[in-house]
């Protein structure tokens, strides 16, 4: 059986927290653990993830950041806490107001048993027959323009770069998390990258999967704005002078 560990990144979190949902996926599932990270909170997150890991000391631990850093260093914190505290086979995030339901996770981890080759596997929110996803036109419209940019960037048919649900196996994420990210909110993005720059087009190609999930059910009180929409063309560029530079003739 993998042992897994789920980053759960809360900044304000309080009013859409349900750790009664924590709590019996935690009796229930024996192999999964988690570590919530307080972004710099201050709305009560932190008493209530205090808490909750009281109750919960061998299955989840809490780190807090301090000052709001944003969603790339809250998940990378968490990450690199998870590699010191494991041992794990796998390690991933999953959005704190449970968008993508913690009963998704054991179809995550069925992947790697199916695909060896696999090392990195992304929630994708793909909208078809007898699945349950539920997100605002605007928001579903934009992704897809966004998803396309980013794929034209990657040079790779990824349908879905940002869905908040993502599980890696934990000698990738050793690599892909090593450094802190030049983009506060698309380092879905830049792990992408992170693997081609690693392990090469190909490669990334064989060893990343697409899950369709079953459910997604977009919650109210997102952290991103229209102020910030209007930025991603800025922040891709970022990302591809950072992973992806001309080379100087």
């Amino acid at each position: 059986m993998q042992k897994s560990c789920i980053i759960i990144p809360c900044y304000n979190e309080a009013g859409r927290l349900n750790l009664d949902a924590f709590h019996r996926f935690i009796v229930a599932e024996k192999s999964v653990d988690f570590c919530f990270v307080d972004d710099g909170s201050g709305d009560g997150t932190a008493a209530l993830l205090e808490e909750f890991v009281a109750a919960h000391r061998e299955r989840s631990r809490l780190i807090a950041v301090g000052s709001n850093r944003g969603k790339a260093e809250a998940v990378r914190s968490g990450v690199c806490a998870s590699l010191e505290n494991g041992p794990f086979d796998l390690i991933g995030y999953f959005d704190a107001d449970l968008s993508a339901p913690l009963s998704a996770i054991s179809g995550f981890v069925s992947v790697f048993s199916r695909k060896k080759r696999c090392r990195f596997v992304l929630g994708s929110r793909f909208r078809h027959m007898g699945v349950r996803i539920v997100r605002s036109n605007v928001r579903h419209y934009l992704g897809r323009v966004f998803s396309t940019l980013s794929s034209m960037l990657l040079d790779l048919p990824v349908y879905d770069t940002q869905c908040g649900a993502k599980l890696l196996r934990t000698e990738t994420a050793r690599t892909l998390f090593n450094e802190p990210f030049v983009s506060r909110w698309l380092f879905d993005v830049e792990l992408l990258a992170r693997m081609i720059v690693h392990y090469g087009r190909l490669a990334t190609l064989g060893s990343v999967v697409e899950l369709p999930l079953r459910e997604w059910d977009e919650r109210k009180g997102s952290r991103l704005n229209w102020l910030y929409a209007i930025t991603v063309p800025f922040e891709l560029i970022k990302i591809k002078k950072r992973y992806f530079p001309r080379k100087k003739k």
